[in-house]
């Protein structure tokens, strides 16, 4: 396999598992779900596979009036791109761009990540080594000087392709990886000189010590959504994803994963739900077993969401924005920003993002966006 494949192989369903996983817990049998997926895929919100077995619809309870406050995979971008307007101004093409939006991010003197190298072209105006053959690549990999370090696409989500290279060794020309693999730096870079979209070589972030502690080897970036209203821009939601204990990121696993709600007033962390399983008891710990996760508050919290809404009015056209964000020692670093975030509120929630609550403040937000299509607002 790939070494850069594993987040793409993780985000898979496998559906054999998935039908006995709930037949275990004491849901219906196979024949049984499949009814009940195919019910919800014609139903007006559309659920897939994914959504059915992801916040587990087949567990009592999570009836009609359930699921009606859930949002699909399907129906997110929908959801999301309704509150872009003037559609002319729409920026996505910028917020996918990594290296762009963080040109703009430090231009516009907002904390975040450093890019060290780029495998493609560089931005006008940016000094930075461009990388152009797979030589070059593993030339810069091998360099103690450089690591350690985080690749990533440029272009790409959900982690995929990601991989930190924490040592190497130039005699043998191998990498040590986050998750303690070893690796040839010429494979490695053959395989990122063949994603379309380049790749950014950046400085591998740690979170501050407690809260690295919780998380292990992988460091987390909470999700902070932000969501322009009446009243301006604030935040929508936060989730922290716990990575899987060998993980090199907070992406795609196939080992155990947990979400968790974040307070977006006082960055107090709620109860752990194990991705995949949502019916499972909740969890207090993750990586440390001497303390709770649960009740703690994320440090440099109000930093955090200050630099989200901050970034937010960099893109007016956009009614909702999903930031990634690293909480290190020395403060909040923004990572990422997501165009069309996925609802992740959900899993980390147990509670479909349209509950009423944040329906009201979705629907103001929607009536602005419309407002300004109009020209009246």
């Amino acid at each position: 396999m790939p070494v850069l494949g594993t987040t793409d192989q993780a985000d898979k369903i496998d559906l054999a598992a998935q039908m006995q996983r709930v037949r275990n817990a004491g849901g219906p049998g196979p024949w049984g779900q499949l009814v009940q997926i195919l019910r919800a895929r014609i139903g007006i919100r559309g659920f897939n596979l994914v959504d059915y077995y992801i916040n587990d619809f087949w567990a009592h309870g999570r009836d009609r009036s359930f699921r009606r406050e859930y949002l699909s995979n399907g129906y997110k971008t929908r959801y999301n791109h309704a509150l872009i307007e003037p559609k002319s101004a729409d920026q996505t093409a910028l917020i996918e761009d990594k290296l762009a939006t963080e040109a703009l991010f430090r231009q516009s003197g907002l904390p975040v990540v450093e890019t060290r190298a780029v495998i493609g072209p560089v931005p006008d105006g940016m000094d930075l080594q461009a990388l152009t053959s797979v030589e070059e690549v593993a030339d810069f990999l091998l360099d103690p000087r450089n690591l350690p370090l985080f690749a990533k696409p440029r272009t790409d989500s959900f982690a995929r392709g990601a991989a930190s290279i924490l040592s190497a060794d130039p005699k043998t020309g191998e990498l040590t990886l986050g998750d303690g693999t070893t690796c040839q730096a010429a494979v490695l870079a053959g395989e990122m000189q063949q994603t379309a979209g380049g790749y950014l070589l950046q400085t591998l972030y740690r979170c501050e010590a407690g809260l690295q502690k919780h998380a292990g080897i992988a460091t987390p970036a909470p999700r902070i959504c932000t969501i322009r209203t009446s009243v301006g821009v604030r935040p929508f939601y936060a989730v922290v994803r716990l990575p899987a204990a060998t993980a090199m990121h907070d992406g795609g696993s196939k080992e155990e994963r947990a979400w968790a709600k974040i307070d977006t007033d006082t960055g107090e962390v709620g109860h752990l739900y194990k991705l995949l399983d949502p019916v499972a008891p909740t969890r207090t710990h993750w990586c440390d077993p001497d303390r709770a996760l649960t009740g703690t508050c994320l440090p440099h919290w109000s930093e955090a969401v200050a630099a989200c809404v901050a970034g937010h009015d960099l893109f007016p056209a956009h009614g909702i924005l999903g930031w990634d964000v690293f909480l290190t020692e020395t403060g909040a670093v923004l990572n990422e920003v997501n165009a069309n975030p996925a609802p992740i509120y959900q899993l980390a929630a147990r509670r479909g993002l349209r509950n009423p609550e944040m329906e009201a403040t979705y629907q103001d937000a929607l009536k602005l966006a419309r407002g300004r299509a109009r020209g009246t607002a």
